[in-house]
């Protein structure tokens, strides 16, 4: 269709509001409907695809099957509205090698799959309309190892809202072409997912007065709604990708994605500014403010050697930055140590400082914290070289080991030396396991808690039943059971199933049962093609009822009613427990028809035993009469009679 056009930057084959958005393509619809409609998000007229089944209501173009696009621009793109419904387009292309190749992208897969024709891949929508952006050409090169021609064609199935449709040679897009919704409760969008031609937003913290741990700066529109975010790198530069005009305003966020809350100490509170022109640069943001004079430090967490490990709470005031330990605490909560793994508790993300910490008695030398983004290490110093020095650890104002420490010279003074670790679980129990703690001190309570989880398959999970508090005694302690559960969790199935000859679907049955119960099927239909021909055969899909995440195994089978005596075939058996995570079946049912010899072969298999029971009535003829009933006999005698 293209093919003799010329083609540079965009080429449309799509626009919901033109007259005739669909006088390219062809239509296919059963069980559903396509029509333009008004959208209420955009206040727009969309073209919207809905069906039962996703492989029989769907668009092509072009309209006549035996053309071509022909187009060469290599950057697809689709404006999708996603109705969070079972979704999949396909797109045919041709390489240097000649070979016709098809990319389907479905938001029911979880894999990708490459075949020597066909690269079926998973595509996931966000809420509400989505740019989606495909590179042909760099597709094919990654699929195949071949080089990008042209587009063949183009197929949209349901369930979906079109706004546009088109072809180009570059990712930027112009503004009117670009759907940003700002909406309160939106997600936080990675880095230079706002694409639009010609706006571009930078800026810079202050060079001077470089704020500590402000590495994360939020991007804001009106209403106040998160739309994209950037992270400075170690300059503290930072620049928020491509976004449109419009009025904004510059945050410090005080919760980033996946990482605890962390307040900073920076003014302004917001910097609003307004994108015009065709880049703005904000110099000097943020500019850092005096310290606080009087904060709080608590929760620090402190283990003593690899055998003997330990946590114990200090909490005390600073002020400028130097932490005063009273004579009471002095051996109770901090141990006279060289070296500490210290840890502030709800804060893991701790950019390196110093912090001295200076006794009130003369007795105790000075000690000093240095905090690193995974540890801290507490050093004692001494001008002058101490007696029997001994660390005192008092857990609940009992004694409980005494460690002597020896004194090594350096320039300044004279430091003791001694290692300590934290008390952590290193060992990770999945579902059934065993959790091996190691080192606690006896005489101490310890309970165990279940921490959240930032892996999406674990979200939700908590303990059934919170076990009581373990004393750690002499012995060891066994047997503590930990019952994990997830709750609203459901296994979605679907199954894909396609057979060359169209007429084998009406052959086929599809059920669904428990494995300890196979005959009480959950899920059973026969297989109908309706409105299929050999030219349009792309499967028939079924979606299977949602399934509690019990972890029973479940038995997918599809059946056929040929008979294997002219037909060679497997029926399709799958195995599968129903764990909470969405299971995709792709069934190809290629049967094959047995030759003539191939069926005399059967066929003689069959009369072989006729044959061979006929041959000993053969050789017993001469037992027959006397087989006969007794009332037969009867009637001879009295005939000779």
């Amino acid at each position: 269709m293209f093919k003799n056009t010329f083609q540079s930057g965009f080429l449309s084959i799509l626009y919901s509001i033109g007259s005739k958005p669909l006088q390219i393509w062809d239509k296919k619809v059963r069980n559903g409907h396509i029509k333009r409609i008004t959208d209420n998000d955009i206040q727009s007229l969309v073209l919207e695809i809905v069906g039962t089944n996703v492989s029989t209501t769907y668009i092509t173009c072009p309209a006549d099957p035996k053309k071509t696009l022909g187009i060469k621009l290599p950057f697809l793109v689709m404006i999708i509205k996603n109705l969070k419904k079972y979704f999949t387009f396909e797109v045919q292309v041709l390489d240097d090698k000649n070979v016709r190749r098809r990319f389907r992208a479905s938001n029911y897969q979880s894999t990708t799959r490459v075949k020597p024709f066909i690269c079926t891949m998973p595509m996931r929508l966000d809420e509400g309309w989505n740019q989606i952006q495909f590179n042909l050409a760099d597709f094919t090169r990654r699929a195949y190892g071949t080089n990008y021609v042209e587009t063949l064609r183009v197929q949209i199935h349901a369930n979906c809202r079109i706004r546009r449709v088109y072809f180009s040679d570059r990712w930027k897009l112009d503004p009117a072409q670009t759907i940003v919704q700002v909406k309160e409760g939106n997600t936080v969008l990675p880095l230079g997912s706002l694409s639009v031609k010609g706006y571009d937003v930078s800026g810079s913290e202050n060079p001077k007065f470089r704020v500590e741990g402000c590495k994360t700066a939020l991007l804001q529109g009106v209403p106040d709604s998160p739309i994209c975010y950037s992270v400075t790198d170690a300059a503290g530069e930072f620049k928020f990708g491509l976004v449109p005009a419009g009025e904004y305003k510059l945050l410090a966020l005080s919760k980033s994605p996946g990482q605890a809350t962390i307040t900073y100490n920076i003014k302004p509170d917001a910097v609003p500014f307004t994108v015009k022109h065709d880049s703005l640069y904000i110099k000097n943001a943020f500019e850092e403010l005096p310290p606080v004079p009087d904060f709080e430090l608590t929760g620090l967490a402190l283990a003593l050697s690899a055998s003997h490990r330990m946590q114990v709470e200090y909490k005390s005031k600073a002020a400028n930055g130097v932490l005063t330990v009273p004579a009471g605490q002095s051996r109770q909560c901090v141990p006279l140590a060289d070296q500490y793994t210290l840890i502030p508790r709800g804060c893991h993300r701790v950019e390196p400082s110093e912090i001295t910490v200076k006794m009130d008695t003369a007795d105790v030398p000075s000690i000093s914290f240095v905090a690193t983004a995974h540890a801290a290490v507490l050093k004692i110093f001494s001008p002058e070289p101490a007696t029997d020095v001994v660390l005192q650890l008092n857990f609940d104002g009992q004694p409980e080991e005494n460690v002597p420490l020896k004194p090594v010279q350096d320039e300044s003074g004279y430091v003791y030396e001694h290692t300590v670790y934290l008390a952590e679980i290193i060992q990770k129990s999945v579902c059934v396991g065993v959790l091996s703690i190691r080192g606690l001190i006896p005489r101490c309570v310890y309970t165990i808690e279940l921490k959240e989880s930032t892996d999406p398959e674990l979200a939700g999970i908590e303990l059934a039943k919170s076990p009581p508090p373990v004393e750690v005694k002499e012995k060891d302690i066994k047997n503590i059971r930990l019952i994990i559960i997830q709750l609203n969790q459901l296994t979605d199935v679907n199954v894909l199933i396609h057979t060359p000859n169209i007429d084998h679907y009406k052959s086929l049955r599809l059920t669904l049962a428990l494995e300890s119960s196979p005959h009480n099927t959950l899920f059973a239909t026969k297989l109908d093609p309706a409105g299929y021909n050999q030219y349009n055969n792309p499967g028939l899909m079924y979606v299977m009822p949602r399934l509690p995440a019990d972890n029973k195994t479940y038995v997918l089978q599809l059946e056929c009613s040929l008979s294997k005596v002219t037909h060679s075939y497997s029926e399709s058996v799958f195995y599968f427990n129903s764990d909470g995570k969405f299971r995709h079946f792709d069934i190809e049912f290629s049967p094959k028809v047995k030759s003539s010899e191939q069926e005399l072969r059967q066929s003689s298999l069959l009369v072989l035993p006729l044959l061979a029971a006929l041959g000993l009535l053969y050789t017993q003829r001469h037992r027959l009469p006397n087989l006969r009933p007794d009332t037969m006999k009867r009637a001879n005698r009295k005939k000779a009679q």
